[in-house]
């Protein structure tokens, strides 16, 4: 089983992710958030094996760009 958490600003795309993620048996949804800022506290306290990310949300400009390797670094 992998386990998935999904980063998205779009309500309907990330509620669609999150449903494909929950009907498909080898993977298990472990989180669905609004904004990229939660990436780094949820990869320090639980264990992911696939991150689903907008790269053009809000929070992922100027230093928040480094945002998706710091967080897979620190895991």
């Amino acid at each position: 089983m992998l386990r998935v958490s999904i980063y998205d600003d779009n309500d309907s795309l990330r509620e669609t992710l999150a449903m494909v993620v929950e009907m498909t048996d080898e993977l298990v949804l472990a989180g669905s958030y609004p904004d990229a800022m939660q990436v780094l506290e949820t990869v320090a306290n639980d264990v992911l094996d696939v991150i689903l990310m907008d790269i053009e949300m809000p929070q992922r400009t100027g230093s928040g760009k480094n945002l998706t390797s710091r967080a897979f670094k620190a895991s």
